[in-house]
């Protein structure tokens, strides 16, 4: 896919709208965020959004570190019924919500925002375990060190609704 175009059939509500904040994630390059520690932001393939949309149709989705949430957004307009978005870094969660008022109510209703570090937040959002039927996480495991890890896909395991198409999780169960 190299066009956004071709992510039409992905985007099942408000189209239009869709598009435009499809095309500006492809016109997206690789910035830096405000804070060195936290790396670089980078674009999404079309390709993998374009399966992360289809497995998102009708589940809750999390995205972990996830910026300014053009993905996050995506994915609600996408068939999603809720997406939380996490991030660490407060200015990108700002430039998310900001993007969030310009969408319709219907999107609105379905974005939230869940600042911090996604290890704490995983831990205290006890209300989502075994609810997420989706995980979208890029660019953030290389920042954790192996006991972080270990800890990390823990807590995505105890996230992950086991009875979702869309989740991995019974594969790690058998």
């Amino acid at each position: 896919m190299t066009k956004p175009e071709q992510l039409r059939p992905f985007v099942i509500e408000d189209v239009n709208t869709a598009l435009k904040v499809v095309k500006g994630v492809y016109e997206m390059r690789a910035r830096d965020t405000n804070d060195i520690r936290f790396g670089k932001v980078f674009p999404i393939y079309p390709e993998i959004f374009g399966y992360a949309a289809l497995k998102a149709r009708g589940e809750i989705v999390m995205e972990l570190g996830g910026a300014s949430g053009e993905n996050a957004i995506l994915l609600a307009f996408a068939g999603a019924r809720k997406v939380y978005l996490n991030d660490i870094n407060i200015e990108e969660l700002d430039k998310f919500n900001a993007l969030k008022k310009s969408l319709s109510q219907q999107i609105q209703e379905k974005l939230v925002s869940l600042p911090g570090d996604c290890l704490d937040t995983l831990s205290k959002r006890k209300a989502l375990d075994e609810r997420v039927g989706l995980v979208l996480c890029r660019n953030l495991i290389h920042f954790f060190n192996d006991s972080q890890q270990k800890r990390f896909f823990s807590l995505l395991r105890e996230t992950l609704n086991p009875s979702s198409p869309a989740s991995v999780r019974k594969f790690a169960d058998s």
